[in-house]
């Protein structure tokens, strides 16, 4: 519908030649929007319809931390070997790299 005199709607990408989405690679970006950008409105300004802005993607990264340490046997005697266990998890934001081995220090 019409939209009023000082009166402002967000709207959602769905189409166009961009795209509806699009997948965010690392670094530094300028997203820009035209409004009206085809001319369908005849406006008293036509000259401030574009609005830059930059947006920054991070590159996600593992985050690993130690969730729980155990002990084989678990009630240890002086003298005998005990086998110690830690129990990881990534709640970093993307896998760990293929291959790497997820070392863990005992002391």
């Amino acid at each position: 519908g019409p939209l009023a005199p000082g009166a402002s709607v967000t709207l959602t990408a769905n189409g166009g030649s961009a795209g509806a989405t699009w997948t965010a690679v690392d670094g530094t970006h300028t997203v820009k929007a035209n409004v009206d950008d085809i001319n369908r409105i005849t406006e008293s300004d036509e000259t401030n319809n574009i609005m830059n802005k930059q947006i920054v993607v991070s590159p996600g990264k593992p985050d690993l931390v130690v969730t729980d340490i155990s002990w084989d046997p678990a009630s240890p005697a002086s003298g005998y070997a005990v086998t110690m266990r830690a129990t990881i998890k990534n709640q970093g934001s993307v896998s760990t790299p293929a291959g790497v081995i997820h070392g863990v220090l005992f002391t």
